[in-house]
């Protein structure tokens, strides 16, 4: 199935942003933790398009809405893992600076 190529930039951004969390967690590197939730938008956003793109496959493959779904769900869990990784870069920033930046990113943008 080719289309497993389209989560390869999801994997990727995920794997980095929670490299990058514990990372910023380790050494106490606030301004690096505070960089993480643009991330974790911009991995919202490939999520979104990997799921607007298969879904508009599903109409014209339709023996293959199982594989798809299946690739929808793995997009899903690379963005709940980069999502839970800013977290932790948020946990390390108030661990460290008693501030909490959880809701200070301002309104996610539509695309």
């Amino acid at each position: 199935m080719g289309e497993l190529a389209l989560l390869e930039p999801p994997y990727h951004l995920a794997l980095a942003i929670f490299r990058d969390s514990i990372r910023a967690f380790a050494d106490g590197d606030c301004e690096h933790a505070r960089t993480l939730k643009l991330k974790d938008r911009e991995l919202d956003a490939l999520t979104e398009d990997v799921t607007d793109r298969l879904s508009a496959r599903v109409v014209h493959d339709s023996e293959f809405v199982p594989g798809y779904l299946d690739l929808i769900f793995v997009a899903r869990a690379f963005e709940r893992i980069g999502a839970n990784s800013a977290n932790i870069a948020e946990d390390s920033f108030w661990r460290d600076q008693a501030e909490d930046i959880r809701h200070t990113y301002g309104p996610k943008m539509d695309q």
